[in-house]
């Protein structure tokens, strides 16, 4: 007579744990379901890493913009600090300051040169082009630079004169202006 062995094996085929079945589905499922996870898991690398480019792509471009900003903001300031050398260093003072559109740079210290607009925008200007040489943006000489400025010279009353700075530059076949305006009086 056979005698039956109380002890259980140690795991069924099949059996319930906490209410879950377990079985016992072979190898060839293993392997099936190793490729499952194998495909999820580059699915989910290439998602982490195109938005990972996306960003860095998205953060170069800002970048960019923000360089171009801070060169535009500083060419219009020194548009206006230019007139205003003019007024205080030119001995004819005040009256220096002529009514009308003119190129200025760092060498300027009379207005000789006027703007050529053909139209309102300041990138519609033929000869507002400024070239970059030996660190200063000049109308004159140097390599040529994306970056368009005039000043443009106005009398609201007797006494007063409005300065208005114009900067304009091209970027991915898009232009943009930027202006700066500040009002200068007759102090002396």
């Amino acid at each position: 007579m056979k005698t039956q062995n109380s002890k259980a094996s140690p795991v069924p085929k099949r059996s319930f744990w906490y209410g879950v079945k377990i079985q016992n589905f072979g190898a060839r499922s293993r392997r099936a379901f190793t490729l499952l996870e194998t495909v999820a898991s580059l699915g989910i690398l290439m998602v982490s890493i195109g938005a990972s480019l996306t960003l860095i792509i998205a953060m170069l471009s800002y970048a960019r913009q923000t360089e171009d900003m801070i060169v535009v903001v500083n060419l219009a300031r020194e548009g206006i600090e230019v007139v205003r050398g003019i007024r205080d260093n030119d001995p004819a003072g005040f009256d220096a300051l002529t009514t009308g559109s003119w190129l200025v740079d760092s060498s300027t210290t009379v207005f000789n040169t006027p703007a050529s607009l053909n139209g309102a925008n300041v990138n519609d200007c033929a000869n507002c082009g400024l070239n970059l040489s030996g660190g200063q943006y000049l109308h004159t000489t140097g390599t040529a630079t994306p970056y368009k400025r005039y000043i443009q010279i106005t009398t609201p009353t007797t006494g007063k004169k409005q300065i208005s700075s114009f900067v304009g530059w091209s970027e991915h076949g898009r232009s943009h202006n930027y202006s700066l305006t500040t009002v200068l009086y007759d102090w002396k």
